[in-house]
């Protein structure tokens, strides 16, 4: 799925440089903390309490720039796809699109805010313990850093989720017996639930409905558009019936 992959490689470069550049400014804002010890002034608080009120609306304005980028580029991936297949995207699929999306920017949401909490807390503490201000900053880039790559990592799996959903409404369109192919590489990064689904591996094929019966804890679902889950580099290969047959496959029902 081309297109799924290449709007997800762009989104990830351009967040990349987002983020880059966001995280350079909150730690130029952290900077202007005072956390040395010795005088415990008022004002000294003050400044502590206002950098880190600042801080934090950064952070949880990335989380809605991270919102607005992912959704681009599952519409992206949609459209490219669609464009590709012949597949019109009427109000049921953005529908269908919309309901994937829904969860996984649900997740960026809530993965930037706790982000932007846990730095709060951390700003709050170095100023009333007067602690180390390189520690601080040190601390708040390992956070940033974890809520980058759980926000990319979702934006990626939605991305090529809507790709696959396109695949799925193209194939079954045609109103033939469609089963699916589990497709795509095999080597030393993939995963073992990939491994046991992969057909090339298994000589199997799957209906959509046995695909998502398939359980994968703490992945997304459904399995026939997120397949092994986050970053998952796999894709569907529709086929008919018969054709599943011809090849050799056993159809999972």
């Amino acid at each position: 799925m081309p297109q799924g992959s290449e709007a997800a490689d762009a989104v990830a470069k351009r967040l990349g440089d987002i983020l880059g550049a966001a995280e350079a400014e909150v730690r130029r804002l952290l900077l202007r903390m005072q956390t040395a010890p010795g005088e415990s002034t008022l004002a000294r608080a003050q400044n502590n309490l206002i950098v880190a009120g600042q801080v934090r609306r950064r952070i949880e304005a990335l989380g809605a720039i991270v919102m607005n980028e992912g959704a681009k580029a599952s519409a992206t991936a949609a459209l490219g796809e669609g464009q590709r297949l012949g597949v019109t995207l009427d109000p049921q699929t953005a529908r269908l699109l919309d309901a994937i999306t829904e969860d996984r920017l649900a997740e960026i949401s809530k993965t930037w805010g706790l982000a932007a909490d846990e730095v709060a807390r951390a700003a709050r503490v170095a100023t009333t313990t007067g602690g180390d201000l390189s520690r601080l900053i040190d601390d708040v880039q390992a956070k940033l850093g974890g809520a980058r790559a759980a926000s990319l990592s979702a934006v990626d799996s939605m991305t090529m989720a809507a790709g696959r959903q396109i695949t799925i409404l193209d194939a079954e369109a045609s109103g033939a017996d469609i089963v699916y192919g589990y497709g795509g590489p095999v080597d030393a990064i993939t995963r073992l639930f990939c491994r046991e689904h992969h057909s090339r591996l298994t000589s199997q094929v799957y209906t959509r409905q046995a695909l998502d019966r398939l359980s994968n804890p703490g992945q997304p679902t459904p399995v026939s558009v997120y397949l092994g889950g986050y970053n998952c580099r796999h894709n569907l290969q529709p086929m008919t019936r018969a054709m599943a047959k011809e090849k050799g496959y056993r159809v999972v029902e």
